[in-house]
């Protein structure tokens, strides 16, 4: 049979053990197995202080020292108290001297007792006022322990709502700067806010972290041109960089070179050179080896121009490649088997290198858009599907070219419809401004907005009169009358266009036919002459 000591062991071992494993299995629920532990310890110095009424009464009937057995109780006790200490738990020490005072009370009233010859009577109602005694001490210890709990949790969530409120701060820029570009979105009458003169002007200072003086500079060589009374290009960065959906500083950078540019002295230059091109309707000049250094100089002129020509006619056919576009598809959208836009049923047979193959006839609106498109573009490719993992074959290819030039259409169109066919003539192609007609197709439609509303804000009055003017221009060209007769700015070198004032009211008066028609000596063109050189095939 174990001995006493062996079993206290035994138990005490086993606790250890136990309190390991709750450690190991709950190790997130550290404040509830703490809770358990002071609950465990409460019960500990209870079941102590009983032992020791006990034991003291049993010592004192058997007239041995009572003070040794209450030491070695007192020291089981520790024991345990140390145990759970070295296990992690968190039994503060004003429990452990709670328990060992219980303790050692205990012994001394029993002590006491037992000395003074009191009987078990007596013994018990000390024992029980010990009891509530220690219970309350037990009560108020762990009162304590929520305070200081409550006090750290308290300057956890000051310091939690400290970082929230500097976060907060933080982000106020941020949020003033979206909600400031919803508003912006919001105000205009239409989509492309052209009641912007309604509007009360803005600040115009630039965002000095987006914004680079030197970037500007370089792409403004001709800012001399410019006068002081007119708008100035940092402060139209600034303004596209407040009002732009886009933080790229390429694209506000065009923006602004878009804004001086469209309907520039440059683009009257650039309008006197097509006009007189298409006019003479020259032939593209052919390199020879016997071609002397000037008729060489004067081919890359030619060039330049007739790459202009090329690029603004090139606007137009877009344009109406997307007119095309849109109108087969508002006929396919009225139709009644294609109102749901849904993939019809009724299927048909299309051969392809000599292999049927079924397909619809009747898919989306847009679809079939295209597909009647491809039809009158091309009459002689047979339509066909692309198979997954298979070649592209020849129509695959002109269906993706034909989409493309849709695509490129679109902005252009956009301004057309706002500015007026002419407005097409009027921005300039490569240039001084280094603008290029892909990166006008590529704006986005948000960002493409944001330019016309600044032009129709600060430029809208004269854009307006002069593409008036020059839509006459343009009609007299196509219909390809008058061609006997010059526009004033036909007769007016290239260097004197420049030298003008931006949106001067003598460009609208240059739109007007030369009465006199004394065409300019091309002597005094800083381009050389134009179209009376050709290159010898």
């Amino acid at each position: 049979m174990a001995s006493i000591k062996q079993r206290f062991q035994s138990l005490k071992s086993h606790i250890n053990t136990e309190l390991r494993s709750i450690l190991a299995a709950y190790p997130e629920e550290t404040e509830q197995v703490a809770n358990e532990i002071d609950s465990l310890a409460s019960y500990i110095t209870d079941s102590s202080a009983i032992t020791q009424s006990v034991l003291a009464a049993r010592v004192a009937e058997n007239g041995l020292d009572v003070n040794t057995h209450a030491e070695s109780a007192a020291t089981t006790a520790d024991n345990f108290s140390d145990g759970c200490q070295a296990n992690g738990e968190r039994v503060t020490q004003d429990e452990s001297v709670l328990l060992n005072h219980n303790i050692v009370s205990a012994t001394s009233i029993h002590s006491d007792n037992a000395r003074s010859g009191h009987r078990s009577d007596e013994n018990r109602q000390n024992l029980q006022r010990t009891k509530m005694s220690s219970k309350r001490r037990s009560r108020e210890a762990a009162s304590e322990r929520k305070e200081r709990q409550a006090q750290s949790s308290d300057k956890a969530t000051t310091s939690k709502l400290s970082r929230q409120r500097e976060s907060v701060t933080r982000a106020q820029p941020s949020t003033a700067s979206a909600s400031s570009g919803k508003l912006k979105k919001k105000r205009g009458t239409n989509r492309f806010g052209s009641s912007s003169n309604k509007h009360q002007k803005r600040s115009m200072a630039v965002d000095v972290g987006k914004f680079n003086p030197k970037d500007i500079s370089a792409f403004f060589q001709q800012t001399a041109l410019i006068p002081k009374d007119f708008h100035q290009p940092e402060d139209i960065y600034g303004t596209f960089s407040e009002r732009c959906s886009t933080d790229d500083s390429a694209t506000i950078l065009l923006l602004t070179r878009l804004f001086f540019g469209t309907g520039s002295p440059n683009s009257f230059d650039q309008l006197s050179k097509i006009c007189t091109t298409l006019r003479q309707n020259q032939d593209l000049p052919t390199p020879q080896a016997t071609n002397s250094l000037r008729q060489v100089v004067q081919a890359l002129d030619s060039l330049n121009v007739q790459f202009s020509v090329a690029s603004v006619l090139q606007r137009y056919f877009l344009v109406s490649l997307k007119t095309h576009r849109m109108k087969l598809e508002e006929e396919h959208q009225h139709s009644p088997s294609v109102r749901t836009r849904k993939v019809s049923k009724q299927l048909a047979t299309i051969s392809e290198n000599g292999q049927s193959q079924t397909v619809s006839i009747l898919d989306r609106a847009d679809t079939q858009a295209l597909r009647k498109m491809m039809e009158e573009a091309y009459p002689d490719l047979q339509l066909t599907r692309r198979t997954r993992g298979g070649p592209v074959n020849e129509y695959q290819r002109k269906l993706a070219a034909l989409k493309e030039r849709i695509r490129c259409g679109r902005n252009w169109k956009i301004l057309q419809e706002k500015f007026g066919p002419s407005i097409l003539l009027l921005i300039p192609s490569r240039d001084e401004y280094t603008i290029s007609d892909s990166d006008v197709e590529k704006l986005s439609l948000p960002v493409l907005e944001t330019l016309i509303e600044v032009l129709s804000e600060y430029r809208g009055a004269f854009l307006e009169a002069v593409c008036s003017k020059v839509s006459q221009i343009v009609a007299a060209i196509e219909d390809r009358r008058n061609l006997d007769k010059r526009y004033k700015f036909e007769n007016i070198t290239g260097a004197t266009l420049k030298k003008e004032r931006p949106d001067s009211s003598r460009f609208i008066e240059y739109c007007e036919l030369d009465r006199d028609d004394h065409p300019k000596d091309p002597a005094e063109s800083d381009d050389g002459p134009q179209g009376l050189t050709r290159v010898s095939i």
